[in-house]
């Protein structure tokens, strides 16, 4: 599934969206568009869209700890993240709990079981 596919089933029709990813894990590939840690000790990330915003908000629980100098070296390159759909919030589609095989981790902060 693009990030593309997912904000545009979202932004045409949220009810029918919600009714197919909504509680679901989803496995999601886009652009890294951003990235921080947020208040509550969990990092987020945004995959961008062709439409120029990043629209797939994807958070990571606190013990996902991310490599901030090489997730941020990563900006702009595709990532696959996986992830619980929780809707659509403030025009952003969001995944949480989430996670990547595609982004460096802290040694020992999580253990990420990754099948292709």
């Amino acid at each position: 599934m693009t990030a593309e596919k997912m904000y545009q089933d979202y932004n045409s029709n949220i009810e029918s969206a919600n009714d197919y990813y909504m509680d679901k894990r989803i496995k999601v590939e886009g652009r890294l568009a951003e990235f921080a840690l947020g208040d509550m000790g969990e990092y987020w990330i945004k995959l961008e869209t062709s439409s120029g915003s990043a629209n797939i908000l994807c958070y990571f629980s606190p013990a996902y700890q991310l490599i901030e100098a090489e997730v941020q070296s990563m900006i702009g390159q595709l990532v696959t993240i996986s992830g619980v759909c929780t809707g659509m919030q403030g025009g952003l589609v969001v995944l949480k709990p989430s996670f990547s095989c595609d982004l460096p981790i802290e040694p020992g902060s999580v253990t990420v079981v990754c099948c292709s």
